[in-house]
């Protein structure tokens, strides 16, 4: 049996999980371009007849959604630099761990021994 007959199965069963994940994305850009009294007759699902590009124009130009366009902005900026300024803390670095290289002397049935160059006593 060739590779591709053997994938084929697979690759169906992805394609309709793709599918299966993408359509609720799909249906709110399509209910997004009806206007609000086409938005439960039935029709075609899949595209509106004429899309109303109106919504989005009203959506931006709203003061509630700028609003909450800001606020969105600010919690993305406070986090952001959260975590720059906690991850840029030297109390937060990985352990640094040192493996002396086998010499001549040592034996192959004892590896050599790693210890950690630094020791964590913030923690303590």
């Amino acid at each position: 049996m060739s590779k591709a007959v053997r994938q084929a199965p697979w690759l169906i069963f992805l394609a309709l999980l793709l599918i299966f994940a993408l359509a609720p994305f799909e249906w709110m850009v399509v209910a997004s371009l009806k206007p609000a009294d086409e938005q439960l007759i039935r029709g075609n699902p899949w595209w509106p007849d004429t899309p109303h590009w109106a919504n989005y124009t009203n959506l931006l130009a709203s003061h509630t959604f700028q609003r909450w366009l800001a606020n969105s902005a600010v919690v993305m900026i406070s986090t952001l630099a959260i975590s720059l300024v906690g991850a840029s803390s030297p109390d937060t670095r990985w352990p640094t761990w040192t493996c002396p290289t086998a010499g001549a002397s040592s034996s192959l049935s004892s590896p050599p021994t790693c210890f950690r160059r630094e020791s964590f006593s913030y923690l303590l």
